[in-house]
């Protein structure tokens, strides 16, 4: 969805998946959101999934490095 951001909710709760938009002007001006930022949605019933998955990402990353940094002394 590529604006108006006050239409995401409604489309966020219509599906299963989030919803991004860029914001209409008037939105920019009214928030200062920058030419660089955007706006994501997340459904209520997913909200677990994103709160426990970076966990599991971090630690998987933690042992890539520990791996690799061993793997770079051993080169």
């Amino acid at each position: 969805m590529g604006r108006p951001a006050c239409a995401m909710i409604p489309a966020d709760l219509g599906g299963p998946t989030g919803v991004t938009s860029l914001g209409c002007i008037g939105n920019r001006v009214y928030t200062g959101l920058g030419d660089d930022e955007l706006y994501f949605t997340i459904p209520g019933p997913k909200i677990g999934d994103v709160v426990e998955r970076p966990e599991t990402v971090v630690d998987a990353n933690r042992a890539l490095e520990t791996y690799h940094e061993g793997r770079r002394a051993a080169i």
